[in-house]
């Protein structure tokens, strides 16, 4: 179902992007997190159709090569994304909460964590943090997405194919109870249910509790997903002919500002949560500003915070700044065997700077340097402590004629 689209994306999105200003970044950091494997994913999809527009040839087109190109681009994607989720995702929650993924094994329809050694004590929220890393994989990486559209809009075909997939295998989670790519094709990359076994970890982490949470309450915010596909469509009709030619995630547009809500549900280990990320450009400048609110049988109170990030916040010469910081109110976070839970909020937070240095105009160093208290912030380590990211930045103008191209 998705190979049609992605000839068209591709189609029309490369004679936009001809001519124009294109960035990569590619990030590392300590235990290899949700946010670096993005970069890593999205980076490396966008070179791989570069490299096969170059190949290819682009005054005559045959429907075979076009088609079979097609083909390739539609698997590779599949699988890359699938090694994301696993890597970056499942790996990513157990690696950083001291256990170790031993061996990753691939099969036709994508990658899977087949071996995983865990930690000797048994603290609640270790295993609902694993459970829902899957799914929430997928909201960094649409998240991601979305930023990038802003920055390089329109999208490659590839990115495209990367949301859709990463909105479908949401709604696996919330639906089939299967928060892996794998899960949108009818098979399953883990033995165990993921939604099945958050259910059972949550229920059992306040077995006393007189209320528990249902199979249906975890079904529920299947139906956010509805307006937030509403809002793609508004955003899609609100801009103008020629700006509809261009694929990617629509954005409302007057001037030069530019504005794209983003409304998703989260598992966290208190229980559900809705979150709305508001991404604003103005110009060459965008900022991000979050808010999440949750309510669980298990709390009197609700949880939740509120955070905000820049993107080319502050340029002088060849250096550039940006700034995040992320501040929450939610009960505490049981990671060790001897924790017990409250009924009681704590507050923490999130600050960091992320700094580019330009060598050239192609190449750019990249770090960040944040600090977080123990707490759950989607994407992140749950520890407290310093995070730090090293990459490099990849800048130059697209200029390549598409092979599907007449």
């Amino acid at each position: 179902m998705f190979l049609p689209f992605s000839l068209y994306a591709a189609n029309d999105s490369t004679k936009k992007l001809r001519k124009r200003p294109y960035e990569k970044t590619f990030l590392i950091d300590r235990h290899g997190s949700m946010y670096t494997g993005a970069s890593l994913l999205l980076s490396t999809e966008s070179f791989l159709i570069e490299i096969r527009d170059y190949l290819l040839p682009a005054k005559k087109p045959n429907f075979w090569a076009n088609f079979g190109a097609g083909l390739v681009d539609c698997y590779l994607t599949i699988q890359l994304t699938s090694l994301y989720y696993e890597m970056f995702g499942y790996g990513f929650r157990v690696r950083s909460l001291g256990g170790t993924v031993q061996k990753y094994q691939w099969g036709w329809l994508g990658f899977e964590a087949i071996s995983s050694k865990f930690y000797p004590h048994a603290a609640y929220d270790i295993p609902l943090l694993i459970d829902a890393a899957g799914y929430e994989a997928s909201q960094v990486l649409m998240q991601e997405i979305v930023l990038s559209s802003l920055k390089n809009s329109p999208l490659n075909s590839n990115a495209n194919l990367i949301y859709t997939l990463s909105y479908l295998s949401k709604l696996a989670f919330i639906l089939n109870g299967n928060g892996v790519l794998i899960g949108i094709f009818g098979g399953d990359n883990r033995s165990l249910d993921s939604k099945q076994d958050y259910l059972g970890h949550i229920n059992a982490k306040h077995q006393g509790a007189a209320d528990k949470i249902k199979l249906s309450d975890l079904q529920l915010p299947g139906l956010i997903l509805i307006p937030d596909v509403l809002i793609g469509i508004m955003a899609y009709y609100s801009l103008d002919q020629e700006a509809r030619k261009q694929p990617g995630t629509s954005f409302f547009q007057w001037k030069d500002i530019a504005y794209r809500p983003f409304l998703t549900a989260q598992f966290t280990p208190f229980g559900i949560a809705y979150s709305m990320h508001n991404y604003l450009r103005h110009q060459e400048r965008i900022f991000l500003l979050s808010f999440n609110l949750g309510k669980s049988p298990f709390y009197t109170s609700y949880y939740g915070g509120l955070g905000g990030k820049t993107d080319g916040l502050w340029k002088y010469k060849n250096y550039a700044l940006d700034l995040a910081a992320h501040l929450w109110y939610q009960p505490k976070l049981l990671l060790q065997a001897t924790d017990v839970s409250e009924d009681k909020n704590y507050g923490g937070g999130l600050v960091g700077i992320y700094n580019k240095f330009k060598i050239n105009p192609h190449f750019s160093l990249y770090g960040a340097m944040l600090y977080k208290t123990a707490g759950y912030l989607e994407g992140m380590v749950a520890q407290k402590g310093f995070i730090w990211q090293a990459g490099i930045t990849v800048s130059y103008a697209m200029d390549v004629e598409h092979f599907y191209m007449e």
